[in-house]
């Protein structure tokens, strides 16, 4: 019991109480005080157990560490199960029925257990906490082995106690295992800089790098390889998006196994990757480029199939760069003119690739404004019997009627169409263009005759494509078998299933198909009695080889002679003298078309050029 018996008489209850109150009066006076002050003392030490029950509960409930330290004497008090969590004390010298352990001397213990990496910043903080810098709660976070090796995360929160001089005298804090919330945050960080497929650093990581190289200081220059699969879309239509994935990772491990040690491998987006070199001399770059091309002479074994690939390289020296957006940009401007060359090739970027780009990127614009000033025409080319002269159809060509530059042949702009999806509104007009001929051409002609209009790679591809022919069909007025497609060898193949299944509907509906430039694509006459087409036309590279070499008639002559057996007739184009003609005639080609017969025109002019004629062309 405590002194506190002791009332301001001097009388001492705790003494009268193991002596007996006895029958004294005055003893007997003092019963209902008494009685009265045993009552609050049982209340108060009730009071108190109370509370130590649930701190005790609190501390052995919570997932989090409480603690008290004394900083004079260095001695902590902290949870018992923290204690042998973070390997503090050893097992056997822990009372475990009790909510704290009191620990001396446990600084040293403690530091020798942080994160190197973690130490000096949280010796820094607390410092500053401790010396009254930051008067705020102590809140830190850092990494600390446990007994078995593995390092957690840890949440330190806390706040210092100053005596009346201003001295730091005690610290009370907790500890929280924040492992899986870090793990969870290390994961997402690694899922915004690295590709989900390769898992290899992404685009976003390659910037960062690119700014945190540009920044620094450097003695020698990087440089910036960008590489792109040739033709990797034939893979995904040839053996499925899983097999094109699989080759993307082969392709990212190849790169990875011969390139990483010197630097960053990068998954950039789709079938393009990027090798950023920090340190390079110029002269080592071709050396470089040949390396990476080289990576692929062997196949590479995806789903089941040993795949060649090749990779266009275009590359930027970052000597005189200014930031990661340029950097990106002139190596696709590089990327870009390596791919116009051919496959399996590489480019160094050079300022005048720039000035291309912004003249590309001008003319693009001016594009866009003759779709809708209407500054893109048709002009029209006629077809002939070759033996009777008559003229049996016309070929659509789209001229551009250019306000400074005069009027444009297809092959300066028709390129930038396709690579800019212009293509799909331009050829939808010339194929409109074309309908309204035709039907001022039925008023004119005595027999039926067609009009031939080219479909791009990006017409063919669209999902909707049958609809919007359809629907063009229907708003001129203009009957599907006066309508001519022409499709290049190339295109038709690149997705050959599904490009046939659309053409079976296209000549389901009546339009006529006809193969153009064949020759200068795949060059199969194996694939001629499966292709669904009406008309092949032979490329007028073929017809100027007659005027050189027998061997090119003995070439034609097969052609034609297979496509009549597969009931297929064929055009020869590019005619343009006698020579050829005739030439064309003793193979038994069916139709000419070219300059020997007439220029491609205006609508107002070929239409008079086939009434002066009344229909037939005199050879």
């Amino acid at each position: 019991m405590s002194k506190l018996f002791d009332d301001k008489e001097g009388f001492n209850f705790e003494r009268e109480l193991l002596i007996g109150l006895g029958e004294s009066s005055a003893r007997k006076s003092y019963y209902p005080e008494l009685q009265q002050r045993i009552a609050e003392l049982e209340k108060t030490q009730a009071s108190l157990l109370e509370s130590e029950m649930r701190y005790r509960i609190a501390i052995e409930v919570s997932s989090d560490a409480i603690w008290d330290w004394d900083i004079h004497k260095d001695i902590w008090s902290i949870s018992t199960a923290w204690a042998k969590k973070l390997g503090l004390v050893p097992n056997t010298t822990v009372d475990f029925d009790q909510p704290l352990v009191v620990i001396e001397r446990l600084s040293e213990k403690w530091n020798c257990r942080i994160h190197p990496e973690d130490f000096v910043r949280r010796e820094k903080k607390l410092q500053e906490h401790m010396e009254g810098q930051n008067k705020e709660v102590y809140v830190i976070e850092y990494r600390w082995q446990v007994p078995s090796g593995r390092w957690i995360w840890l949440l330190a929160r806390g706040k210092v106690i100053f005596d009346t001089k201003g001295l730091p005298l005690r610290m009370i804090g907790s500890y929280s295992d924040i492992t899986t919330r870090k793990q969870q945050e290390e994961r997402i960080h690694h899922m915004a800089y690295h590709d989900s497929l390769t898992d290899l650093p992404n685009a976003v990581k390659l910037q960062e790098s690119l700014k945190e190289y540009l920044i620094g200081k450097r003695d020698v220059s990087g440089a910036l390889f960008l590489l792109n699969v040739d033709n990797f879309k034939a893979v995904n239509d040839t053996w499925g998006y899983a097999c094109g994935d699989a080759l993307l990772v082969g392709i990212a491990e190849r790169l990875v196994e011969n390139l990483a040690e010197f630097g960053m491998v990068v998954r950039v987006g789709g079938d393009e990757f990027a090798f950023f070199l920090r340190k390079i001399e110029v002269q080592s770059i071709e050396k470089w480029a040949q390396k990476i091309l080289g990576l692929f002479s062997k196949p590479i074994y995806a789903c089941r199939n040993q795949i060649i690939v090749s990779t266009s390289v275009g590359i930027v020296c970052l000597a005189s760069a200014v930031s990661g957006d340029t950097v990106l940009a002139n190596a696709s401007t590089a990327l870009h003119h390596a791919k116009k060359q051919g496959k399996k090739t590489w480019k160094l970027f050079e300022e005048e690739m720039q000035l291309s780009i912004i003249k590309r990127l001008r003319l693009e614009n001016e594009l866009q404004q003759a779709l809708v000033l209407d500054q893109l025409v048709a002009f029209y080319q006629p077809q002939v019997h070759i033996l009777s002269g008559v003229i049996t159809g016309f070929e659509a060509l789209v001229r551009w009627e250019h306000p400074s530059k005069g009027l444009m042949p297809p092959f300066d702009f028709i390129p930038l169409a396709e690579e800019t999806g212009l293509i799909i509104p331009l050829g939808e007009l010339i194929m409109r263009a074309a309908c309204r001929f035709g039907n001022s051409l039925k008023k004119k002609a005595k027999t039926k005759i067609r009009v031939a209009v080219n479909i791009s790679a990006r017409q063919l591809m669209q999902e909707d494509f049958l609809q919007r022919v359809k629907k063009i069909m229907r708003e001129e007025n203009y009957s599907p078998d006066a309508l001519e497609f022409e499709i290049t060898e190339s295109i038709l193949m690149e997705s050959l299933e599904e490009n046939i299944e659309k053409i079976k509907e296209l000549r389901s509906m009546g339009i006529h198909i006809s193969l153009d430039d064949f020759g200068t694509g795949y060059s199969s006459l194996r694939y001629l009695s499966s292709l669904p087409i009406d008309i092949l036309k032979i490329d007028k590279s073929f017809i100027q080889e007659i005027d050189n070499t027998a061997n090119g008639a003995a070439i034609i002559g097969t052609i034609i002679q297979l496509a009549h057996q597969t009931h297929i007739q064929v055009v020869a184009e590019g005619i343009e003298n006698k020579i050829q003609l005739e030439a064309m005639q003793k193979l038994n080609c069916d139709y000419l078309q070219g300059y020997l017969i007439s220029r491609p025109q205006p609508s107002t002019k070929i239409l008079d050029f086939y009434e002066s004629r009344q229909g037939k062309f005199s050879f």
